[in-house]
């Protein structure tokens, strides 16, 4: 084999294992913020409690 095919087999090879190698981490960040915007979403759902006021005027 000549170096060439070598060098175009090893950049095949590389480019396979970072897709494979990236996959994982892009699914664990969507699944990281698609969480967060849930939280927040459900957070902002929730009705507001009416607070007594700290001190009675009179």
């Amino acid at each position: 084999m000549s170096w060439l095919t070598v060098s175009i087999i090893a950049i095949v090879i590389a480019g396979a294992a970072a897709a494979v190698i990236r996959l994982p981490g892009v699914i664990l960040y969507d699944w990281l913020a698609t969480r967060k915007r849930n939280a927040l979403a459900a957070q902002q759902a929730l009705p507001a409690k009416h607070q007594e006021p700290a001190t009675l005027a009179g």
